[in-house]
């Protein structure tokens, strides 16, 4: 267990998915920062499926989610579109 928990804080990646998880469920929750419940959720699908398709079409045999969702997260909350597809 304690091993676990070492390997995941070894990977920044894994902190700025929880901070961003957090900035969402407040913005959600509470404060309105400004971002879609519905967009956030599109543009997070959108950029993993991406990320797996790509990753196939080039040959390799791992996908990065983790930059995908930090890249869809960030989005999320920088984007201000009233339509998804901007999102």
């Amino acid at each position: 267990m304690q091993l676990q928990a070492i390997s995941l804080l070894r990977d920044a990646r894994h902190l700025q998915i929880a901070i961003l998880c957090v900035l969402l469920g407040v913005n959600f929750l509470g404060v309105d920062f400004g971002a879609d419940p519905l967009a956030a959720l599109v543009g997070a699908l959108s950029a993993l499926a991406a990320q797996a398709i790509c990753s196939r079409l080039v040959g390799l045999k791992t996908i990065e989610w983790r930059s995908a969702l930090i890249a869809s997260m960030s989005l999320a909350l920088l984007l201000r579109g009233d339509a998804l597809w901007v999102h």
